[in-house]
């Protein structure tokens, strides 16, 4: 495209199923699908990823500078849908093994159920809201050029250019007074340079 080195955009739309338990210590979860013809552990995967956007593009910083000097500036930004939180351990009838998908509404419903019935107090529907995952990435580059095909290369990088927080882990245990609650986030800004001879 007119003004740019290059342009890539994409978007990938995925869908996984977990039929069956994550870890074979689960037994009750295993016994039951070798015993039964439908397994209450069919669900969406914690590792999926309904949607993924990538958009990166390369332009040249500046036209115009002296015969021997390029500049280029390169950005890809990502978005994607967050991952479920796990709730394996003490999961009442009827609670997908991964929440915060599908009928969330059903699923706070029996999350509180189970926890007034032991004398807890119920849970907000955003504990299930699920953080999207957000990168801008920019790549700075000056290059200048040396006789018999050698350069030397200049760069700065900055990951998560907008800092955005994306919160993700807490607690999954249903009796717990901190269910639900973020405890992790993924990386905050970050910023690197480095030089680089080519020959």
């Amino acid at each position: 495209m007119k003004g740019t080195d290059s342009l890539q955009i994409s978007y990938t739309y995925s869908k996984s199923t977990l039929d069956g338990v994550t870890f074979y210590s689960t037994y009750s979860g295993t016994i039951e699908r070798r015993t039964t013809t439908v397994s209450r552990d069919r669900y969406a995967a914690q590792s999926e990823y309904r949607g993924v956007h990538v958009a990166a593009v390369q332009v040249p910083a500046e036209r115009r500078l002296p015969r021997h000097q390029r500049r280029a500036a390169a950005r890809i930004g990502r978005r994607r849908s967050g991952r479920r939180p796990e709730h394996v351990g003490d999961r009442p009838a009827g609670l997908p093994q991964f929440i915060g998908r599908g009928n969330v509404e059903s699923q706070v419903a029996i999350i509180n159920a189970f926890r007034t019935a032991r004398g807890l107090s119920a849970i907000d529907a955003g504990l299930l809201t699920i953080d999207p995952v957000i990168d801008l990435d920019l790549r700075l580059t000056k290059v200048i050029q040396l006789a018999d095909r050698r350069r030397f290369e200049i760069f700065l990088e900055v990951y998560n250019l907008t800092n955005h927080t994306t919160l993700y882990a807490g607690n999954s245990t249903l009796v717990s007074s901190s269910f639900g609650i973020r405890t992790s986030a993924l990386d905050a800004r970050q910023t690197q340079w480095g030089a680089r001879f080519v020959f």
